[in-house]
């Protein structure tokens, strides 16, 4: 099997002009382009690299995706939001609907639930924002409830639990 290489990439002003393609075996055209992120440290050649491989569910490599095509994914969530505004207001209208509306009757946010969190190192506090201090203690809130349900025994040392209202 060979694959189509171009000698000069496209996102560096290469064509496909046949002058500008070679042949290549996939680990040599991996190689290619490792050395080329290593070399000039492109996320894209990281981001080649690892898909020929077909290592693409590797956090390193999404994480690199996301640096390398930041722009054209910036650029499509604004093309949608742009073709789409009623879609848009229509989504943040239906989600979690009846609980802000219960919420709003006791005159609080959504974001304001009262949780128990335990720290790894034993202390107990009485929270009202779990998504606030998650982005203060670098946790992830989505795991933190997956805790709080009972899904998960910790995350990263901390526990924590929904309280009644």
């Amino acid at each position: 099997m060979r694959h189509k290489h171009h000698i000069i990439q496209r996102y560096k002003g290469g064509t496909d002009d046949v002058s500008n393609i070679v042949e290549l075996t996939p680990i040599c055209h991996s190689m290619w382009h490792w050395c080329e992120w290593k070399l000039w440290g492109d996320s894209r050649d990281y981001c080649a690299h690892k898909m020929i491989l077909g290592d693409v569910n590797n956090p390193e490599f999404r994480r690199e995706r996301n640096v390398a095509f930041k722009d054209k994914i910036l650029e499509g969530g604004r093309k949608w939001r742009e073709a789409n505004p009623e879609e848009l207001t229509l989504r943040g209208k239906k989600g979690n609907k009846k609980q802000r509306e219960i919420y709003a009757n006791k005159g609080i946010t959504i974001a304001e639930k009262k949780w128990e969190i335990v720290t790894p190192t034993g202390e107990v506090l009485v929270i009202n924002n779990l998504a606030k201090y998650c982005r203060e203690h670098n946790l992830l809130k989505h795991k933190m409830c997956e805790v709080s349900k009972g899904k998960w025994k910790q995350h990263r040392g901390f526990k924590c639990k929904k309280l009644k209202d």
